[in-house]
């Protein structure tokens, strides 16, 4: 009889472990509207989340550049079968998403350097997805990047030069105020539901978190990371273009990126989260892309980038062979 009880209540206390394991800490749901930028990047058919993004424009939308290349592999779906869309204004992801704004993704580029480094991370993780139209101005609004007033696209067209603008997108960088407040914003992921599966109550498990973050400098960055695995033994920040940052509070068994999800400092956009290593109570730090990846994307292709085109574009003579079958079925 002692056994039994004795192993009834080790049996309760494990399980109000585990829950409490689940509460995530440090960190809170977005409210409602309040952060008018933020996008989900889905499966048009499942409806499943595969990564975050900002609107940069009411028609174009940022995201991590792996996000974009590793669509048929990580998920098996192509932007040319057109099964990709994006959603935008819903927090949190049920079955039949009903609150939400669906466009299709109607063209897509990815940062011309965008590689993947030693079979280990992302470098230059940047992209930018065209939708099929447009979002209205009175629902959504695009985030607010940092550029300096003396910033111009057209100022660095004529030339040809790549140097010319990475060196121009260092002297802005450069220029930037240090932040005071960062955040980053996403859905999220957990180590119970690492692969983002639907639960038996036809919900997805993940709502919209802010996490309040800290940036790091390059040093601090690359310590922690190499003292995670002796994979990152050799770990270099420098050769990516990227930067760091660490959540102020712990964020118990929670991984507290994803690709794409926006790094926000004093409401402008600093950098989209790349990749990071280890969850649970002592997470490593999550890597993003940074200002100069951005900077470089931005000034070097602005939007009017020759964009890889998923739907076809109807032309005259696409048109005419049309027209007249339906000439022809007329006529009978």
């Amino acid at each position: 009889m002692m056994r039994a009880l004795l192993f009834r209540t080790l049996l309760v206390l494990l399980s109000v472990s585990v829950n409490s394991e689940r509460k995530l800490q440090g960190a809170r749901y977005a409210r409602y509207r309040e952060f008018l930028y933020i996008v989900s990047i889905q499966d048009k058919l499942t409806k499943i989340h595969r990564c975050a993004g900002v609107l940069v424009t009411l028609k174009h939308v940022m995201t991590a550049g792996q996000c974009i290349v590793n669509f048929d592999e990580k998920v098996g779906i192509s932007l040319r079968d057109h099964r990709n869309s994006i959603v935008y204004g819903v927090s949190r992801f049920t079955k039949e998403i009903e609150t939400g704004v669906y466009r299709y993704v109607l063209s897509w580029h990815a940062h011309p350097k965008l590689s993947f480094v030693q079979d280990s991370y992302w470098s230059n993780d940047v992209g930018i997805v065209a939708l099929s139209s447009g979002l209205s101005d009175d629902v959504a609004s695009p985030v607010n990047i940092e550029i300096a007033e003396t910033t111009t696209t057209e100022a660095y067209t004529q030339s040809n030069s790549t140097e010319d603008y990475i060196t121009h997108a260092t002297t802005v960088a450069t220029t930037l105020a240090a932040p005071q407040s960062c955040k980053v914003i996403g859905w999220g992921w957990d180590r119970y539901n690492w692969h983002m599966e639907k639960d038996d109550n036809t919900e997805y498990i993940f709502q919209l978190k802010v996490v309040e973050v800290k940036l790091l400098n390059r040093d601090e960055c690359e310590i922690k990371i190499r003292g995670i695995k002796p994979l990152f033994t050799f770990f270099n920040l420098s050769i990516l273009e990227a930067s760091c940052a660490e959540p102020m509070y712990t964020l118990n068994n929670t991984c507290f990126g994803e690709p794409g999800a926006p790094i926000i400092c004093d409401d402008f956009l600093v950098g989209l989260s790349s990749w990071f290593v280890g969850c649970g109570s002592h997470p490593g730090p999550l890597v993003y892309s940074g200002k100069l990846p951005i900077l470089d994307f931005y000034i070097n292709y602005g939007f009017d980038v020759q964009f890889n085109s998923v739907l076809p574009t109807p032309t005259c003579t696409m048109l005419f062979p049309l027209l007249a079958l339906i000439v022809i079925f007329w006529l009978k």
